[in-house]
């Protein structure tokens, strides 16, 4: 059987299952904002001082506007920011400029990571993005007003710049990593987030807006039209961990469906996890590999239409499970038994449960190990 290169999702996988609790467990919760706004005056909107006024009337309005002590330029360490003023000079004065507003140190504004609220605009030929991102400590201030205030902003920005311009991405979503949720299996990937708390959607942007802006949204979920713009919010109070998980969960089924996605590398159609062979001792009786990379060890079995197996080797490869030590007297992490087909996989999973091993597994035509029951948190199917 070839090797197999190591499959980082099943890192991430065994991570998911070995913290199980999604709504108190993962990494400090935060939200990000990202909204990106096309002109059609490409080379010319962006040396009009007064197509931002009425951008920089609604960052002055925020809530925590007066939290933004620091201003960077073109991702640099920050300095003290003077006001509003100073902000219009640094947009109109270039024809592609990036402002970061931090509340935080100095480098917060090049590291906007370390800042507890970071805001940056980017102005381009023909382009607008908005960022937003809100820390734990500042999300738990400001509650729902992270996102009202800047749905405010951006739906007061737009109404004024709709007839030059298409609002190409508007969502909100939490920090990477901050929540663990049910997801859909397989997992998936696509050019649209789908882990969103608020979708702000123009439906003149592109054919998958339209499907977006015009789908049925699940019961509970707020759905209101604002200057030509399609929004619906998924969650009240984005700093409660439950319901954003919860959140997460029901938009990654609901847009799954509606938008091209692709399969995370390392899983197939079915909803399966490739399961890595880094090494393998060829003599690790009674089992048939022993990856010492991973210390672990493989029982190959042939499992007929009732589910029987050859019971000598089965209960020689158990008593290895159980004692996780092969009669060498090497230590075993985990035993999992290997069916020749993913029905036949199916078959022995309560037995194989039931006796201590690991994992039961299928191998395919191409020699490759697959988990149909891997770990993580998923949707039923």
């Amino acid at each position: 059987m070839p090797l197999q290169p190591p499959n980082i999702l099943q890192m991430v996988a065994d991570a998911q299952t070995r913290k199980l609790v999604a709504n108190t467990d993962g990494r400090p919760l935060g939200l990000s904002w990202f909204f990106e706004l096309r002109f059609d005056d490409a080379n010319a909107w962006c040396r009009d001082p007064e197509r931002f006024d009425v951008l920089l009337e609604r960052v002055a309005a925020l809530p925590w506007f007066p939290d933004l002590g620091v201003l960077g330029v073109d991702h640099e360490e920050g300095q003290a920011f003077e006001g509003i003023d100073q902000l219009r000079e640094i947009l109109t004065g270039s024809q592609r400029v990036t402002a970061t507003l931090v509340c935080g140190a100095p480098r917060a504004a090049l590291w906007i990571n370390e800042a507890e609220l970071a805001l940056s605009l980017l102005v381009a030929a023909g382009r607008l993005e908005i960022k937003m991102l809100f820390a734990e400590q500042a999300l738990r201030r400001h509650r729902a007003t992270a996102i009202d205030a800047m749905l405010e902003l951006i739906t007061g920005a737009f109404a004024a710049w709709r007839s030059q311009a298409q609002l190409r991405s508007g969502l909100a979503f939490p920090d990477p990593g901050s929540v663990v949720y049910r997801r859909v299996r397989p997992p998936r990937t696509a050019s649209r987030g789908i882990d969103a708390l608020v979708d702000v959607i123009d439906p003149r942007a592109s054919a998958q807006s339209r499907t977006l802006a015009e789908a049925s949204l699940p019961s509970g979920v707020q759905r209101r039209e604002q200057a030509g713009l399609v929004i619906a919010r998924w969650v009240d109070d984005p700093s409660d961990r439950a319901a954003v998980a919860e959140a997460c969960s029901r938009h990654e089924q609901w847009i799954v469906p509606l938008i091209e996605t692709g399969i995370v590398a390392g899983w197939n159609a079915a909803g399966d996890l490739q399961v890595p062979l880094f090494s393998h001792d060829a003599k690790p009786e009674p089992l048939t590999i022993f990856d010492a990379s991973r210390s672990a060890g493989y029982l190959f079995v042939e499992v007929d239409e009732r589910g029987g197996v050859d019971d000598a080797r089965w209960k020689a490869a158990a008593q290895i499970a159980r004692t996780k030590a092969l009669p060498s007297r090497r230590k075993l992490t985990e035993v999992s038994v290997v069916a020749q087909d993913r029905q036949a996989a199916l078959r022995i999973a309560d037995r194989a449960q039931a006796d201590g091993f690991s994992k039961v597994l299928y191998r395919t035509g191409q020699d490759e190990l697959w988990d149909p029951f891997p770990p993580g948190l998923w949707i039923d199917q």
